[in-house]
């Protein structure tokens, strides 16, 4: 996070808070898979799309980027 920021490639921020986001995010997401709550058969489908948002929110670039493939 904290590269990201010096490099402009995310937005500036408390580098700290904002890897306690992504963590809480992922977190959240694989504490329903082991749970077996949710609402989506391919977690991995699901994962990749959960960071791509993510990052679309922090990234600097340009909106549509790709980040899991």
């Amino acid at each position: 996070v904290r590269l990201g920021i010096a490099t402009g490639h995310l937005q500036p921020g408390e580098p700290d808070e904002i890897a306690q986001r992504l963590w809480a995010a992922c977190h959240g997401a694989v504490s329903l898979e082991l749970r077996h709550i949710g609402f989506v058969a391919d977690h991995a489908t699901h994962y990749t799309a959960l960071v791509n948002t993510l990052l679309r929110g922090l990234t600097t670039d340009h909106p549509q980027r790709n980040h899991g493939t």
